[in-house]
Parts: C-alpha cells; structure tokens; sequence
C-alpha cells in the first residue's frame, strides 16, 4: 500500500486535470459560439445568426420571419450601429458578450447579449428566444416605445414672413397669409404614407403622427418635425427616455410678391410655374404642376437647342429657313402641333 499510494495520488491528478481541460474545451466552444453569434449581428448577417440557432427553433420560426424581427427591433430603437465591446464570458450558465447600441434618439446604449449554448443534433447552437432580438432584454419581455412629436415648426419666406405655421386643416394644409397662393408650393401635410412607414419608424416618428406629404413639407419635413421624444421599454422597464425638441422655423428662398404673381398668372390654367434665380439656382416662386412630378420640357427645351445651334456653328442669327409644316428626321416624319406652318429667319 505505501509503494501504491504516490501512483494513486498521480492518478488522481491526472484525472482532476483532464477533467478541468476538458471542461475548457467545452466552454471554448461555446465562448466562440457565442462571440460569432454576435459578430455576425454586428454586421447585420441574419443568415449565419439563424444558422445558430438550435434546429428545433428554426421549425417555429423562419429565417425571413427571424430576420424581420432584428430588423423591427432597430427600427423600435432607432440603432443605427452595433458593437461588441469585449469577448463573451460564462456566467450562471450563459454566455455574456457586452454591446455598445447607437441609437438616433437615445444616444449610447451599454448592455449585455445573454446567450445560453446546448448540444443538438447539430452541434452546439444557441438556445434562442424573442428575448435576443436585443441587447439587455429578459425572458418574456418585448422591445416597445411610447413616442410623441413636438409642433410642427414654421414654414418662412426669403423675407421672413410666415408661408405655413401651426396645425393642419381638413385638407391638410396649414394655414398661411398667402391663402390659395401658397399651396402650390408648400405642399400638405397629413398621415404616414404606407411607403415610408419604415423609414420613418426608424427615425422615432410615431406611426399616427402628421408628417409632410408634398410640396416644401415633404423636402423640409425632418427639420420641421423635430426631435421625436419619450421611452425605449423593455417590457414594463425603461431602457432610455428622452425629450422631444421643437426646431427652429426653417427660411426658404420664396418671395411672397412673385409666389402671388405666379400663382396669379396661372389661375385656374392646368400647367406649372417656376421661378428661378439664374443667378443661383434659388426657386423664387412656385404654382400649378411646377414640382408635384417630373414634367416634359414642352416648348422651354428650346432655348437648350438654339443654344447648341449656335455654339456648334450650324445656325447663326442670320439663318433663313422654309415655311414647312414637318419636317423629316433620320427618315421620321415629324409634324409640327396642330399642323402649324414654321419657318422665316431664326430670330
């Protein structure tokens, strides 16, 4: 028994030792599970995060429905950025990997990813549940926000007088000391449009707010909405608040005396009106069809070809032409409106 008793202590240690590697190994495996879980969440990749989720919970949900739900979750926190800041550690059973979350409206957001590793018929994967649509949300909980917007700011001419101010109307204008003259160019605001729903979630707009819809309060409609304000939740927690900020009126290049005239000039005529600074490009006036869409030049494409006409040489302001109703182009035939007869000297 003596001689035997140093061969059974070495036994002993050989086998605490293997076991203590072993169980490294293990953690290893899981650590770098865990790291590339989030690596691949950091760089928006659904396709290889859903590759490590357990095989059972991939046959409750599927891969467009899991990515959808990270992609509402980064709208519901306005992120726009997300970092691992240190590698994953085991702790009560998981994996914690701590991030850093940039968001729009609240700022830096520091939490912890939790994540729990087990054997499948695949090989270790991540035990997944709604709970890792986001960083620091518990089990059962939910990623929500209550969210308002503060007054809409006012719309200013070039001289500082008002063109739109305060709440809308039933016809979703606002009200103006220009009246009808000023629609054309500043536009209506009313519910979010289906299209931009997204868009606009992700930067904080609550989904029954007023927002621009055409003319300058679709351009400008960021800076007049403002700072969206209120609660990030998880669950009943609070995760981050913030306040809503008003903007400042914003000042457009639009003089008051020449939006009348424009809007004047036209009447009730279908058609649009632009008035131009060529000085610098600044739009002065506004009416009609000018900016809801992109027009055909119609007859003001003409001072393009008579510029080009000139400067290449082939017309001069002395050229003389046939009257002609048509004329034939690369073998087309092209007549002019109404049949009408053109011709004389270019000027």
């Amino acid at each position: 028994m003596r001689r035997a008793a140093p061969v059974m202590v070495l036994a002993a240690i050989a086998f605490l030792v293997g076991a203590v590697v072993g169980s490294g190994h293990g953690g290893s495996a899981g650590q770098g599970l865990s790291e590339q879980f989030v690596s691949a969440w950091t760089k928006g990749d659904y396709a290889t995060m859903y590759h490590d989720v357990d095989p059972a919970e991939r046959q409750r949900i599927s891969a467009g429905r899991f990515e959808e739900a990270y992609r509402q979750a980064a709208r519901t926190a306005t992120e726009t950025n997300l970092k691992a800041m240190a590698r994953a550690h085991s702790e009560n059973g998981e994996f914690v990997v701590p991030v850093l979350v940039r968001t729009r409206l609240w700022g830096e957001l520091r939490e912890n990813v939790r994540l729990k590793v087990a054997d499948t018929s695949e090989g270790e994967r991540v035990l997944w549940s709604h709970a890792l649509v986001f960083p620091g949300l518990r089990a059962g909980e939910s990623l929500s926000r209550n969210m308002t917007l503060p007054p809409r700011a006012a719309l200013l001419a070039r001289d500082g007088t008002v063109l739109a101010e305060g709440q809308s109307s039933g016809s979703g204008v606002r009200e103006s000391p220009l009246g009808a003259a000023a629609a054309a160019v500043v536009g209506e605001v009313g519910p979010v449009p289906p299209a931009h729903k997204d868009e606009l979630e992700a930067q904080g707009v609550p989904p029954q707010a007023i927002v621009g819809t055409s003319g300058l309060e679709l351009a400008f409609d960021e800076r007049l909405r403002g700072k969206p304000g209120g609660e990030l939740l998880a669950g009943d927690r609070v995760l981050a608040s913030t306040a809503a900020q008003a903007s400042p009126a914003v000042r457009t290049t639009i003089s008051p005396g020449l939006q009348r005239v424009a809007s004047e000039a036209l009447g009730g005529q279908l058609g649009g009106v632009v008035a131009l600074d060529p000085t610098n490009g600044e739009i002065l006036a506004v009416a009609g069809i000018g900016i809801d869409d992109l027009q055909p030049p119609g007859s003001t494409f003409k001072m393009v070809t008579l510029s080009a006409a000139l400067e290449s040489k082939v017309a001069s302001a002395k050229s003389v032409y046939k009257y002609a109703t048509y004329a034939t182009l690369d073998g087309v035939k092209l007549e002019n409106a109404n049949g009408e007869s053109c011709g004389g000297s270019l000027v």
